[in-house]
């Protein structure tokens, strides 16, 4: 049954138009385009681009706003996004094909691939399998691995194997993007191929998706991509955070289109095939969707059970769904399909906080007009004043980072002092750069704001989730050291 229209009104917040492009349109969903425009300027979201797949068709595609906060450019079916931990079901699909062309097992162990592989607990080094990182079964996560591979950039197999036998299991299933760093790395393993080469060569091209690839450098340098954005005062911006190649990892390392976003989903509800060719079996691909792991809570997009290979598995409104999200510093995406209903939606855009309001939102309304046949769940006002409060967050953090809002620095040294490069041998450079009265910091390919609260004392601040805090070592008139606390005090030298 088709759910009635919803008739809740949005208040604008934020003035900026945006552009829809000529699409395929569901008569079911033809008038909630207006409803998400209006959503996306109250909660500061400058693009967004949705589509609906039904079988092997694409039935519905918005395309929303504009794609570069610097230029005039619409959002097209084209436009490519980064799709940050969406990029995981890429992943387990490829560890899939290579199973099924018996150059790995799943059910294996990790170290039986990856001879360097360690962990802190020497029997869960030997037993753990690729299954169990597909899954997330036990929990593994580093905090330093995930700064070097996903922010900073300054991975390396050194650091990586150093950090990884430090690592234990909490004992239960938990999320973590270490799972998937070490299935990128069975995956060249086995291959021969980096886990971005073997995707592009064995997944994108016979699938036909021309725009996703691994590659941020490549990405950004297109005319048609979208910047990683935010709305700071009523004016999109860019995020002053962007991945590199460097950063781009297995856990979260790939950008794509709407229109390509819709072939992974026609590859998904076609039991792994599309257009005629074949990636992966039948049998292989509806293996994938099984629960491996239980996590049972209320997510997102609705309960969970918990996760298949890479996708968590849940369900809405009692039918079966496999859904994935992705979140990065102005850039937020979700892949989600119905296998028994046949029906899939992909959704990417830009923007802070709100992003995630706004795909909520898009993921409720879809659904609910397509399957509800009771009370319709409208989930607008909750989200619209969790969006006003999180963006009223935002433009306060990006207001105290102002150079005109932010406290002359506390420094016994002259500026120039402090200006250099800082090392530290596990945790990478720290590069320190005079501009005016400031201080730019920036700790490999990640960029922090600066603030001294005492003399010689020091504040890291970005825009994303990372924050640390320390002090500088001084010898007389000279600056020998920094020590920041990432978690434990570490220290960078001259």
């Amino acid at each position: 049954m088709i759910a009635a229209a919803f008739l809740a009104p949005v208040w604008c917040l934020v003035p900026f138009p945006p552009t829809r492009s000529q699409d395929p349109v569901h008569p079911d969903l033809a008038d909630l385009a207006g409803r998400w425009e209006q959503a996306m300027e109250a909660c500061g979201v400058p693009a967004l681009a949705v589509v609906l797949v039904e079988g092997d068709e694409v039935v519905h595609r918005v395309t929303l706003g504009r794609r570069d906060p610097a230029r005039d450019v619409p959002v097209t079916k084209d436009t490519m996004f980064y799709i940050a931990s969406t990029t995981k079901t890429y992943v387990a699909f490829a560890l899939a094909q290579l199973a099924e062309a018996g150059k790995v097992e799943l059910d294996a162990p990790v170290a039986r691939y990856l001879p360097r592989f360690r962990l802190a607990d020497p029997e869960l080094t030997k037993t753990i399998t690729v299954r169990d990182l597909l899954c997330h079964r036990h929990g593994l996560n580093s905090r330093e691995i995930v700064l070097l591979d996903a922010f900073t950039g300054e991975i390396n197999e050194e650091r990586y194997y150093h950090f990884l036998e430090r690592v234990e299991s909490p004992g239960r299933v938990a999320y973590s993007n270490v799972h998937f760093t070490l299935a990128g790395r069975v995956i060249e393993a086995v291959s021969g191929e980096s886990w971005r080469e073997y995707l592009a060569k064995h997944v994108f091209a016979p699938a036909g998706m021309t725009r996703t690839s691994g590659y941020a450098d490549w990405m950004y340098a297109q005319d048609d991509v979208a910047i990683p954005a935010q709305v700071v005062d009523g004016h999109a911006q860019a995020a002053p955070v962007r991945k590199t190649d460097r950063t781009m990892h297995a856990a979260g390392g790939l950008g794509t289109s709407i229109d390509d976003l819709s072939r992974w989903l026609r590859l998904q509800l076609g039991r792994g095939a599309i257009g005629g060719q074949r990636l992966l079996s039948e049998r292989a691909t509806e293996a994938t969707w099984e629960l491996q792991s239980e996590s049972k809570d209320d997510a997102e997009f609705g309960p969970s059970a918990g996760f298949a290979l890479a996708w968590q598995r849940g369900s809405y409104r009692g039918q079966l769904e496999l859904r994935h999200g992705g979140d990065y510093a102005g850039s937020a995406s979700a892949a989600m399909f119905l296998p028994e209903l046949g029906l899939a939606l992909g959704i990417l855009a830009t923007g802070g906080a709100g992003a995630g309001a706004v795909r909520q939102l898009v993921a409720t309304d879809v659904r609910e007009r397509l399957m509800a046949d009771d009370e319709v769940r409208d989930p607008l006002p909750a989200l619209l004043e969790r969006a006003r409060a999180e963006k009223q967050r935002d433009e306060r953090r990006a207001a105290e980072t102002r150079p005109s809002a932010r406290a002359a620095l506390t420094l016994s040294l002259p500026l120039a002092s402090y200006a250099g490069v800082y090392r530290n041998e596990w945790l990478g450079t720290l590069t320190l750069e005079a501009r005016g009265a400031e201080l730019a910091a920036r700790l490999g390919d990640f960029a922090f704001e600066l603030a001294t609260p005492a003399e010689d004392r020091v504040e890291l601040h970005s825009s994303g989730p990372l924050e640390a805090a320390g002090a500088f070592e001084l010898d007389g008139k000279s600056v020998l050291a920094v020590t920041l606390d990432l978690g434990e005090p570490v220290r960078f030298a001259r």
